[in-house]
């Protein structure tokens, strides 16, 4: 938090083994990040972790709306376009890409 605090762009890497907790991380800085409300956007790459977040939100009328901010690296549709798409054109304050080894060079790049 404290990078977005200062404004400056930064990458950072979390590594660890299976069941380490980066996915916990992940969602820790997620849902700080849209608490001290910045933009913020948290992606996949696995259907089954999306799909279940998504699920777990959207049963409680209070979360159900940040499910927009989760989304899919990439979808290869036009729309709804995924956050590694070419087409893929929303800004963020803070991009959380949990799987990161899954990325490409390009998704790397801040925008």
């Amino acid at each position: 938090m404290h990078a977005l605090e200062s404004k400056n762009d930064k990458v950072i890497l979390i590594r660890g083994g299976s069941g380490s907790g980066k996915t916990l991380v992940a969602l820790t800085l997620f849902f700080e990040g849209l608490k001290r409300g910045y933009n913020v956007v948290l992606s996949y790459k696995n259907n089954r972790l999306i799909n279940t977040l998504k699920y777990i939100l959207e049963r409680n009328k209070a979360t159900k709306p940040l499910t927009k901010y989760i989304r899919f690296y990439s979808t290869g549709k036009v729309r709804p376009a995924g956050i590694g798409d070419d087409n893929y054109e929303e800004t963020h304050d803070l991009a959380i890409f949990d799987e990161a080894q899954r990325m490409t060079k390009k998704l790397l790049e801040i925008r």
